[in-house]
């Protein structure tokens, strides 16, 4: 009996088991697992019939059958940019100004962009009134400007020998139409940081220089170069001369600092001024004339001024000046109300094109985009890093890619899309000084600049330290929202002054956040974001302070407690740190984080550049600072050392640092 009762329970289990077995077999197959859908991303650029970025122009997806998906507005760059596409055909409509355009876009397996162009022209664009244009220099080569004619330099104990040939700075030009100056003669003059007279840019001396363009020829749409004899990209260092670009279209040389310009100027060891020890430098100039008699009433058909102020180039008293353009690009002798404005520094006449730190040899290229008879996109200047040892940097660095500028022979051109797309990204660190009675400017005065400093900069990633007033707060939130902005601020808590971290809407997106105190001898605070990059699907840590000024030892505890920040919160993303740290480059608080290993920052600005001027052009400090983590790789840092007809918009200079994020590397 028992047996066959051991039997039966052994029958039922077995039956039980093969249920339940069958059971889960057949939920598995019903319910098979989710698969993963791939998401990917369009980018459309909306421009005008000149090529020029539309903002807020709405665009619209919609599928193949007529029904809407999604709709954005275009950013300050004309971007909308749409997420999370799964693959298929889509529709894409974009409207402004009652005007509308479609185009088509099919989503595979990657992320596309998309360019549509609307047939609106711009109440008023800009003819192109010169067969030349100016459009890039050479301005301040590694090494020593201008070398003389058969000297050396030695490096290494002499295991490095240049010789040279006769100056290394030169300007780049480009032709609208072909061109013999052995039968049409021209003429370039070069203004060197002189207080103007009343001979403008026939001045001579050690204020102008003057080629004249009267041999050789040049066909439309191709570059030429003016300059020093030594024909070499920029300039000398240890490892010899840099890149020889002899093989380019040399229209005129001189050994400037042994020759006199032609007609006017004297041997001089610099053609062209560089920023000065404290980061400024009074506007230097260049201008292109028909023909060799230069004259104080001669006036250009092309001219740029490039610098950091334009203190000293119009004599408002006496009308001295260097004369400008009829109308360029930037340029124009009359304003919008008919007002006379013959010469740089008067009236409108001020815009600066910008120039690369000291003595490292990088390019300005002034970009731009023309047919010959308009121009479809205003010169804007680019510095383009270039090495100074032979081989690494190439011609082409300076006459294709970002930055250069384009000529097409018919009305439409292709503008590059945003430079996110390059495999970059831009960070700003500001301290804007808040409103006190004190100072010279009130923030009021100053707020207008403080908005236009940070915009000029195109930057993706801003971070203000000292942005404690509500009304101040309210407005540049809302200014820098009608530009393309989001941002993260937290003013719960009372963690002193909050560190708002403004981001580029149409590119990132908040996933995480918080604001931290450090609170020593006095209350300060810092804040973090996670944002991931649409354009790239990946995440960076950012993180903003602002240190005590009471001693050393706090902002050390500053320092360790900002790297227990990272620690906590950054899930080994890539890691931006900046702010206004209150200590002087390798203070102990500074070493502090040098010597972080996980992750490692690293120092993204010269160390010799001060940033903080105390309402002044002379700098006195170095405090404010942009610290990254591998595998960010820095492009270039620069302190923005701009005033406004004398005003400051802060007692700080603003740092910004630009990063390859090449997407292989993340």
């Amino acid at each position: 009996m028992k047996n066959y009762l051991k039997i039966f329970i052994q029958l039922i289990t077995l039956l039980v088991f093969s249920s339940s077995c069958s059971y889960q077999d057949d939920f598995i197959n019903k319910n098979p697992e989710k698969e993963s859908v791939n998401l990917y991303s369009a980018m459309v650029l909306v421009v005008d019939k000149m090529q020029a970025p539309i903002q807020s122009a709405l665009v619209k997806l919609y599928d193949t059958k007529g029904k809407q998906i999604k709709s954005e507005e275009t950013s300050l760059t004309g971007v909308a940019l749409f997420t999370e596409l799964q693959q298929g055909e889509y529709v894409l409509k974009a409207h402004h100004d009652n005007k509308e355009q479609q185009a088509n876009l099919e989503i595979e397996n990657q992320d596309k962009q998309v360019k549509i162009t609307l047939d609106i022209v711009p109440e008023s664009y800009l003819k192109v009134n010169s067969p030349i244009i100016i459009t890039g220099i050479q301005a301040d080569p590694r090494g020593s400007d201008g070398a003389a004619n058969g000297t050396t330099s030695t490096y290494q104990g002499g295991s490095i020998v240049v010789h040279h040939s006769g100056g290394y700075e030169y300007i780049q030009l480009l032709a609208l139409q072909d061109i013999d100056f052995n039968n049409t003669p021209y003429s370039l003059v070069v203004a060197n940081n002189g207080i103007v007279s009343d001979k403008g840019w026939a001045q001579g001396g050690k204020a102008t220089y003057k080629f004249d363009l009267v041999s050789g020829s040049v066909k439309k749409g191709t570059f030429f170069y003016v300059g020093g004899k030594s024909k070499v990209l920029s300039g000398y260092g240890s490892c010899g001369k840099s890149t020889d670009i002899s093989q380019a279209n040399w229209i005129a040389t001189k050994d400037y600092k042994l020759e006199q310009g032609d007609g006017f100027g004297d041997p001089t060891s610099g053609l062209l001024g560089n920023l000065s020890k404290d980061g400024q430098n009074t506007a230097d100039g260049i201008a292109v004339f028909k023909g060799t008699q230069v004259t104080s009433e001669t006036v250009p058909i092309d001219a740029v001024f490039y610098g950091t102020t334009i203190q000293g180039v119009f004599d408002q008293n006496n009308q001295w000046g260097y004369r400008i353009p009829i109308q360029s690009d930037r340029y124009s002798i009359e304003d919008k109300q008919g007002n006379q404005q013959p010469f740089f520094g008067q009236g409108t006449n001020t815009h600066l094109f910008s120039q690369p730190d000291s003595d490292v040899g990088n390019f300005i290229k002034l970009g731009g985009a023309t047919d010959a008879k308009d121009w479809l996109e205003l010169r804007s200047s680019s510095i383009v890093p270039l090495s100074y040892c032979p081989g690494e940097s190439h011609l082409s660095d300076i006459e294709s890619a970002q930055g250069v500028t384009k000529y097409t022979l018919n009305d439409q051109v292709d503008p590059q899309l945003p430079e996110p797309l390059e495999g970059q990204l831009s960070i700003m660190s500001f301290n804007i000084r808040h409103d006190d009675a004190s100072d010279p400017y009130s923030l009021e005065q100053r707020k207008d600049y403080i908005l236009q400093l940070i915009i000029d900069q195109k930057v993706d990633i801003v971070g203000l330290q000292e942005f404690s007033d509500n009304w101040f707060e309210l407005w540049l939130q809302k200014q820098m929202a009608a530009n393309g902005y989001d941002y993260y601020m937290d003013e719960a808590n009372s963690y002193g002054s909050p560190k708002v971290i403004f981001y580029k809407k149409s590119r990132f997106e908040l996933k995480d956040s918080q604001t931290y105190q450090m609170n020593y001898a006095e209350n300060r605070s810092g804040s973090w974001v996670i944002l991931l990059d649409k354009f790239k699907n990946k995440e960076y840590f950012i993180t903003n302070s602002h240190w005590t000024t009471v001693s050393s030892q706090d902002r050390i505890s500053s320092a360790k407690y900002v790297l227990q920040i990272i620690k906590d919160n950054s899930k080994g993303l890539p890691v931006l740190c900046i702010g206004d740290f209150n200590g002087q480059p390798n203070s102990n608080e500074i070493n502090v984080l040098k010597s972080q290993k996980q992750p490692e920052l690293f120092n993204a600005l010269d160390e010799n550049l001060k940033t903080f001027h105390k309402w002044s052009g002379t700098g006195s400090t170095t405090v404010d600072y942009i610290f990254y983590s591998r595998p960010f790789t820095l492009i270039h840092s620069s302190v923005v050392r701009k005033s406004y007809d004398k005003l400051w918009p802060s007692d700080h200079w603003p740092v910004v640092a630009t990063f390859n994020i090449d997407k292989r590397e993340l």
